[in-house]
């Protein structure tokens, strides 16, 4: 947002909710100058609030005495003016001046009823404040009332200093009232009517003014009290302008645009004109229901004050609802997703970089890599590395998706300690799940537990092999997504579920040739053990949590600080929807493994003739059929000893070519004799040796 360029009417239809807190002061709101932070106030959460402007985070709050209507922050942004109503009906009206970091300057009582206005003068000298017809000036060092209008109006809630220092507008009940800050004369005011002007601001330049009130009325008036435009949604005269009231308006810093709450959303108005170029209505719908008001749904975000950024690159404002109570409004993070890009390119080229020609190789070709004995034993060293590599990258994967999530989905950003804190938490609690998840990888991918290559040692390296194409894709899907984030495309669940669904189900299909070829089990059985892993690792990841959940209750565990704001997420896995898309991209292989394991009967004997000759394609797996039809019953030593295959990439095509039939074995004693099954001349094609 700091580095965002300011918001230009061209950029109204492509402004988007940065984000949203809840339970935060909400009646009123002011930007610091050097736009670092906003102070909210009053509200349902009784006091002041300063919020980090970037992230939305909780910077400090403090208790005030009283309702609190209004806050400003002094224009050199040093201390912050608060008035509010000491009381509950018709009580005094106080001003607080605070240092940002919450110590109490000074108070005084300003009026015998509410403040409802308050503005600083241009050189901070002076505050200004309002409370029904009167209005007075204050010197803030002395507190002195400087001069007091007994008759401003016959109401007015609200006040603003015009730039130049020399005018004041006081928000009548028809429109401002003007008046010489010097002379305190009356310059300016319009016939009153029978509604609040609920809020008047001066436009940057000086040479405007725009009020609004209860029904629902905006006005532009130059300097001299000339109305320059008017909006009147229902046409329905001065008195009833809008079905909705409008309140504490806002000029953008160039005066381009004017920014007006109302219950349906930020009206955004062509400043010189009048014309209404958008409504701005907070997405509410995202958040819990508003444990005061009631939930709200799309279109009634209920805002009540707005403020522009001082380098107008985003809006911020307040509404009558607990969730959210602020909401933030400006062009998408792109920044956020180039670093989230950033992070999936170093994934995505840093593994071929680091495997070399190997990567491509398994990734197209496993079968005919782990044939070869010592790229087979160079990869299985590496196995139990990879399997904690894709652990650790998962882990952060899932931290950087978190943080892209927020920061597209409105909602307030943590700071980096608390993704640091979960980003930990996950792993430690994945490591169960892990450990238990090699063992059901080795029972579901290999025909007995008991078979030679089955061991644990041996199925974490295997399934860490596996899951290399898995974390390839979908850091490459994740790029994909990432991308399509900072060229300003909208975000959405099923956009980010789509995306990881789609590129991990390409990385599954890959993964399950990787499983075949290392394990030699079918297609259908691989595609079993990679749902098996994705099953146990998800469900004992949630019965942690629901342990950890009992286990602090029963300790009566009081979460502060980071946790108590923003709770507990565990990062493992890629959220309930995106693992739902991803364990129906897996039934559907499976059916499509299983529609293939069990053709039709018609169609059999051509399938059967078509995959023997792609089994038989290599000349090594040719050579062990011709020494089996010469020499029937031979065990594995004796055919290590006759052929010239390592015993890797023996033991491996004997594997295939038992599988599919081509080959039996029986055992005999402390050997297993493999012979050439009676059925397996129709298989064999034409040009094999059957002698």
């Amino acid at each position: 947002m700091v580095t965002a360029p300011p918001l230009t009417v061209s950029d109204v239809p492509k402004i988007e909710p940065l984000y949203g807190d809840v339970w935060t002061p909400n009646a009123a709101v002011s930007w610091s100058p050097d736009g670092r932070f906003v102070a909210v106030g009053g509200g349902f959460t009784a006091g002041v609030t300063i919020l980090d402007a970037l992230s939305g985070r909780s910077v400090r709050s403090w208790s005030v005495p009283g309702d609190i209507y209004v806050l400003r922050w002094s224009p050199d942004g040093h201390r912050l003016a608060v008035g509010n109503e000491l009381g509950v009906v018709q009580s005094p009206g106080w001003v607080y001046i605070y240092t940002p970091d919450g110590f109490l300057e000074d108070s005084w009582q300003a009026h015998s009823w509410f403040v409802g206005g308050l503005a600083w003068s241009p050189n901070g000298t002076e505050i200004v404040t309002t409370s029904n017809a009167r209005y007075a000036i204050w010197d803030v060092a002395t507190h002195a009332r400087l001069w007091l209008d007994t008759n401003a109006s016959s109401w007015g809630d609200s006040v603003d200093w015009s730039p130049d220092g020399r005018l004041v507008a006081f928000g009548s009940n028809a429109g401002p009232a003007i008046y010489d800050v010097f002379s305190h004369q009356l310059l300016s005011r319009p016939p009153s009517v029978a509604w609040d002007e609920r809020g008047v601001v001066w436009s940057h330049s000086g040479s405007r003014i725009a009020s609004s009130n209860l029904a629902g009325c905006t006005n532009v008036v130059s300097r001299e009290g000339v109305i320059l435009w008017s909006y009147n949604e229902t046409k329905l005269g001065p008195f009833a302008c809008s079905s909705n009231w409008a309140s504490y308006p806002a000029w953008n810093p160039t005066d381009e645009m004017l920014a007006v709450p109302t219950p349906v959303g930020i009206l955004i108005f062509d400043g010189g004109n009048g014309v209404l170029l958008r409504t701005l209505a907070f997405p509410v719908d995202r958040y819990a229901p508003s444990t005061i008001t009631g939930n709200y749904g799309q279109g009634t975000s209920r805002d009540l004050a707005a403020a522009w950024s001082p380098g107008g690159q985003a809006i911020a404002s307040v509404g009558t609802m607990s969730h959210p109570s602020f909401r933030v409004w400006g062009l998408p993070h792109g920044s956020v997703a180039s670093w989230v890009a950033a992070f999936e390119i170093a994934a995505v080229a840093g593994i071929p970089l680091a495997l070399g020609d190997d990567f491509l190789t398994l990734l197209v070709r496993p079968r005919e890599f782990l044939t070869s004995e010592a790229k087979r034993s160079r990869l299985l060293r590496i196995g139990a590395l990879l399997l904690l590599f894709a652990f650790i990258v998962a882990v952060f994967q899932q931290t950087a998706l978190e943080f892209l999530g927020r920061a597209f989905g409105g909602f307030v950003i943590p700071p980096p300690s608390w993704f640091a804190v979960m980003a930990m938490l996950s792993g430690a609690l994945a490591v169960i799940p892990v450990a238990v998840s090699v063992r059901v990888f080795r029972a579901a991918a290999w025909k007995t537990p008991r078979e030679s290559g089955a061991t644990p040692r041996i199925a974490a390296k295997v399934q860490g092999l596996a899951l290399l194409p898995v974390v390839w894709c979908l850091a490459l899907g994740c790029l994909v997504w990432s991308i399509t984030l900072a060229f300003g495309i909208e975000d959405s669940p099923a956009l980010g579920a789509s995306l990881i669904a789609l590129f991990g189900g390409v990385g599954v299909l890959l993964a399950t040739r990787v499983v075949s070829a290392a394990s030699g089990v079918t297609f259908y059985r691989s595609v079993l053990a990679l749902l098996a892993v994705a099953g146990v690792t998800i469900g004992l990841s949630f019965a942690e949590f629901l342990a950890v959940v009992v286990l602090l209750s029963i300790v009566h565990f009081v979460p502060t600080g980071d946790l108590a704001t923003y709770g507990i997420r565990i990062q493992f896995g890629f959220g309930i929807a995106p693992w739902i898309a991803s364990v129906v991209a897996l039934a559907v292989i499976g059916v499509g493994a299983f529609l293939t394991q069990s053709l039709p009967a018609f169609w059999a004997p051509l399938y059967s003739r078509l995959r023997a000759r792609g089994i038989l394609d290599l000349q090594s797996r040719r050579q062990v059929l011709d020494y089996l039809g010469t020499h029937p019953g031979v065990h594995f030593r004796e055919l290590l000893r006759s052929l010239p295959l390592g015993s890797g990439n023996l033991y491996y095509h004997l594997q295939v070519l038992e599988r599919e039939g081509l080959i039996v074995a029986r055992r005999d004693g402390m050997y297993r004799r493999f012979f050439l099954p009676p059925t397996s001349e129709s298989k064999i094609p034409p040009g094999t040796d059957r002698t």
